[in-house]
């Protein structure tokens, strides 16, 4: 069964089963799950996973950067890797997938370059702006804490600290620069992926429909 999105009663052809949004989006999730070749449904399986591995990646090499500047060592990996790397990873994953991949998936937003645009904001923020703001916060405080690195006091030289974060952020400026271009290209063509296949699966579907009644 073709799922087809319907503004008003009088669209509703005869013999249509009607469901709630939340029914709709367990019948099109479950219609990807068991299609017969995960190859032609891909970008609906397997773009949310993709885009959360992005992020950790470049995530966990700007943590790395200012855990190596501070000379931390194995000092709090666990404490350091989970809340600045993990953690986007997961939220991307999530964000993308309740907030692109269902939408894209129910048709309820009828601009396609909007859910790109949204897309592109969640990834780039998940996976270049925030490791970038949590790294050297984390990694300042665990570098105090150990002694690893001679830090001001921060009630009583904020301004120092910040200097002290934009030099060490400074080699690796052009590295965030090319994640943040990247991170906005991968979502812009995983979202385009993701309708392209919306779109097929849906004419598949009423394709193999129609064969079947014949």
């Amino acid at each position: 069964m073709a799922l087809m999105k319907s503004r008003t009663k009088d669209e509703i052809p005869k013999g249509a089963v009607q469901m709630t949004k939340e029914e709709a989006l367990e019948y099109q999730l479950k219609t990807v799950q068991k299609w017969p070749s995960s190859y032609e449904v891909w970008p609906l399986k397997y773009a949310s996973p993709i885009c959360g591995v992005a992020s950790m990646l470049s995530a966990a090499f700007v943590n790395t950067h200012f855990r190596r500047k501070l000379k931390l060592f194995s000092h709090h990996r666990f404490a350091s890797y989970v809340p600045t790397v993990c953690l986007p990873a997961i939220m991307t994953t999530l964000f993308h997938s309740n907030f692109v991949m269902t939408d894209v998936l129910l048709g309820e937003t009828p601009c396609p370059v909007c859910v790109q645009t949204r897309a592109m904001a969640i990834q780039v923020g998940f996976g270049a702006l925030y490791p970038c703001l949590l790294a050297p916060i984390s990694s300042f405080m665990f570098a105090t804490r150990n002694f690893t690195y001679r830090l001001p006091d921060l009630s009583k030289n904020p301004f120092e600290i910040l200097m002290i974060a934009k030099k060490m952020f400074k080699p690796i400026h052009g590295h965030v620069a090319g994640f943040v271009v990247l991170h906005a290209l991968l979502a812009a063509f995983l979202t385009h992926k993701e309708y392209q296949t919306t779109f097929w699966l849906r004419e598949e579907t009423l394709r193999r429909e129609n064969a079947e009644l014949e």
